[in-house]
């Protein structure tokens, strides 16, 4: 799982190749809980799909934020520039 900026984020959706992106924050503790179970889905499908997450405490400055997420831990899954 890659660590990824909102901004690049938004180049990363336009391609074909689907993926999945956590929003979390270190300081959340289902965050903290859940990264491991992401990890083992992200090794075990990382032919198939790209795996990424955003620390919310690092990147706070995104419309991203605003629009698709309502707090943390959030998962989304884009495809061909969709969510």
């Amino acid at each position: 799982m890659k660590k990824i900026a909102a901004p690049s984020l938004v180049l990363r959706i336009e391609q074909e190749k689907p993926g999945l992106v956590l929003f979390k924050s270190d300081t959340c503790h289902l965050c903290i809980a859940l990264d491991p179970l992401i990890r083992e889905v992200a090794n075990k499908n990382k032919h198939r799909l790209d795996f990424y997450f955003i620390d919310t405490n690092e990147d706070t400055n995104s419309d991203i934020f605003d629009e698709y997420i309502d707090g943390t831990p959030s998962i989304l899954m884009f495809e061909a520039g969709s969510f």
